[in-house]
């Protein structure tokens, strides 16, 4: 379900839909300029999250409160079961922020880290469990630098051809018939010929397909050093 309005931090990227793809890509920057080692250690750890929605959920608002308020101890940590809190302690460490130090303002993080991250748990909030599971298999098979290049590839109808190498592995039957559930959450139509891929986009999508993009681009930013291992 779209919820622009309550989320804040996604609400800034597409109001209005003029959120364009270079600015899209500049905000996922600071993964790029993690280290192989770091990269790959968010990488698995926010990959993992998607097969938990109620998790990636419950650290999406744990962040909102820390980019409205600087507040960590929200209600919802205090009401977090065991098994959750840790893997959104964990979490945190890696934007290193950690529980044991107060006052949150005068801890040292990255900023620019912190605020890609809150993008992309902004984005992964807005899916359904059922999409974010597709997710996790587009990630597990490597087809997401493929779907990036989706937008600067496509013609004004619609069409890009399969001919490029990058979009080799959408050529695989069985990888692009998961690609098409995934977009088709939200009323992407994709069909494939022998030669090309064409993209209808539906009415009322369940959540906007730029929320999707967000997502793709946050992992494929996060996940480059990682795919080239």
């Amino acid at each position: 379900m779209w919820k622009v309005s309550e989320n804040h931090v996604l609400k800034e990227q597409v109001t209005g839909c003029t959120l364009d793809i270079l600015q899209l890509k500049t905000h996922f920057q600071p993964f790029m300029k993690l280290s192989g080692e770091d990269q790959s250690t968010l990488y698995e750890a926010l990959r993992e999250l998607l097969l938990h929605e109620e998790t990636v959920t419950q650290l999406e608002d744990v962040l909102d409160n820390i980019h409205l308020e600087g507040m960590l101890e929200s209600l919802v940590m205090k009401e977090l079961k065991l098994p959750e809190r840790k893997s959104i302690e964990e979490f945190l460490q890696l934007m290193g922020i950690s529980l044991q130090e107060k006052p949150l303002r005068n801890r040292h993080q990255d900023q620019a880290l912190l605020l890609a991250a809150h993008i992309l748990l902004s984005a992964l909030a807005e899916l359904s469990d059922y999409a974010l599971v597709l997710l996790w298999a587009c990630c597990d098979l490597q087809v997401v630098p493929a779907l990036c290049c989706l937008p600067d590839m496509t013609s004004l109808d619609g069409t890009l051809t399969l001919a490029d190498p990058v979009l080799a592995p959408l050529t695989d039957v069985g990888r692009f018939h998961l690609v098409q559930r995934l977009f088709a959450s939200s009323n992407i139509n994709l069909e494939m010929t022998e030669s090309s891929i064409r993209a209808i986009t539906m009415k009322k999508p369940q959540f906007l397909p730029i929320v999707i993009y967000i997502a793709l681009y946050g992992f494929c930013a996060l996940g480059w050093k990682t795919e080239l291992q």
